[in-house]
């Protein structure tokens, strides 16, 4: 097959086959961005990521062009790095310089991540300033596939006491908004307001930040994500954190607090991030009910909370208690296949990261269902989405059972006629990803005491392109002959 580099698209690669039709690769996140400052051999367009990080010998720090923002890493933990974000007409600055000891940092391989307990928070190379804040207090820059996290590592083992993490903080002069969703901005609804950087402030909700000058019908803002805290990879390890806005003179600060009790919680190593990304994506999120009182409830009322995390779980307590429940939704843009072109063939891909069956579901309750997406919108996620998810009652694929779900390698979904239909070509395609238990309201085995069951996928929210959610569709154009009749080819 041979790559029809014209057709690529921020999401997508296209190929042409030996039989006329074509292949299109989709997924979740980009694989691409567009070259506009002609770095590399000039072409402006749409070309490759590439997230590894080079030495600049004059600079003293590390960088990388190939991306829609361009990172620059110092030296050492206590000088500033820059988060440019050039992604469509953005081309604004943030930058962070922590209050921390002048620890010179070290640049961590892809291959030598696991060395480093580092294989989950990142899958790319990344530099790791030990120690830069205390004794087993370590800062990390390391990527997402849409951003550079900053994250400080508190090793098992520390002391387990309050802590503040201190970061001054530059907008490059932009406006700052507090909002949950970029739609809100618009408005100042649903709680959004303009922040006063001049003035301090604790954020204790699950609010972003939003930097930039509103234009309408393009992404105008960077994104500083909601702030968190977390310990191992099961739901419930997580948090989030209040942080502060601190100003001392003509600068801002913010202080992370972490405190003792969530410490003394944890089984492994916490991380705590500050998340600066170049835009805001729907790729996937999950919808939860916490409050049921009993499986019927869990199933039947609106969700209690959204976040975009990749999993699918279930909690029980006995006695037919299932309150915890979440579900998944994935939205993947296949608009750049021709709108009056016929989708023949496809399949789904998530890749597995760890699963469990502590609530002893049986082998076909706990494996998993895909179908039509349940969010109303493919902007903005709500909690009532999760009740949506009641509606949808036409499979796409054959379920994979729990014993054939691979926890470290992707699980592939071939597509039926349905899968085939529902595949979007003027906009996004929706995906639900559930346990069969949910999506048949069946009846699941009753856990003698609290046990949990799930399936953990990674999203595109992980660096890198080799474990994103994605389509594999193939697509056949309709043309017209000399004689006037269509024919496909």
């Amino acid at each position: 097959m041979i790559e029809i580099k014209e057709k690529r698209s921020l999401n997508s690669k296209h190929y042409s086959r030996e039989d006329g039709q074509f292949d299109g690769e989709f997924h979740a996140g980009h694989i691409h961005y567009v070259n506009k400052l002609g770095f590399g051999d000039g072409v402006v367009g749409f070309r490759t990521l590439d997230y590894t990080l080079l030495w600049d010998d004059i600079r003293k720090g590390w960088y990388f062009n190939y991306g829609s923002f361009n990172p620059f890493i110092p030296e050492y933990a206590d000088q500033t790095s820059e988060f440019r974000d050039l992604f469509e007409d953005k081309d604004q600055t943030i930058k962070y310089t922590p209050v921390c000891e002048h620890i010179k940092g070290r640049l961590v391989l892809k291959e030598d991540l696991g060395k480093d307990g580092l294989q989950e928070q990142t899958g790319e190379n990344c530099v790791i300033y030990d120690n830069a804040y205390g004794a087993g207090l370590d800062l990390i820059y390391c990527f997402s596939s849409s951003g550079l996290k900053k994250l400080v590592r508190i090793k098992k083992g520390v002391e387990a006491k309050d802590y503040k993490f201190k970061f001054e903080v530059y907008f490059g002069g932009k406006n700052v908004f507090r909002s949950f969703s970029k739609e809100d901005v618009k408005t100042l609804s649903n709680s959004c307001y303009k922040l006063d950087i001049t003035k301090p402030k604790s954020f204790d909700t699950p609010k972003q930040l939003l930097i930039g000058e509103q234009i309408d019908g393009k992404e105008w803002a960077t994104y500083i994500r909601p702030f968190k805290a977390w310990f191992g990879t099961k739901i419930g390890e997580g948090k989030e954190i209040i942080v502060d806005i601190v100003v001392e003179g003509n600068k801002t600060f913010l202080v992370k607090n972490i405190d003792k009790e969530f410490l003394e919680k944890a089984t492994s190593d916490v991380f705590t991030d500050t998340d600066t990304t170049f835009y805001s994506s729907l790729n996937e999120k999950l919808c939860g009910n916490t409050t049921g009182a009993s499986w019927s409830d869990t199933r039947g009322v609106n969700g209690t909370t959204h976040d975009n995390n990749l999993f699918v779980y279930l909690r029980g307590y006995g006695s037919n208690n299932y309150s915890y429940l979440m579900r998944c939704c994935l939205i993947i843009d296949t608009s750049s296949i021709p709108d009056t072109d016929t989708v023949t063939a496809g399949t789904f891909g998530i890749w597995g990261a760890a699963k469990a069956n502590a609530a002893n579901l049986s082998d076909t309750h706990a494996g998993l269902t895909i179908s039509q997406g349940y969010s109303a919108s493919d902007t903005a996620f709500a909690n009532s989405d999760y009740n949506l998810a009641n509606l949808l009652t036409t499979r796409w694929a054959t379920d994979i059972a729990y014993s054939s779900i691979n926890a470290s390698n992707y699980n592939v979904f071939t597509l039926n006629s349905s899968g085939l239909s529902g595949i979007s070509k003027t906009g996004k395609t929706k995906i639900s990803v559930r346990f069969n238990v949910d999506f048949d309201n069946g009846t699941p085995n009753n856990p003698a005491s609290e046990a949990d069951s799930f399936v953990q996928f990674y999203g595109y929210e992980q660096a890198g392109t080799s474990n994103d959610p994605y389509l594999s569709l193939t697509y056949s154009s309709v043309a017209v002959n000399s004689s006037g009749f269509f024919q496909l080819f």
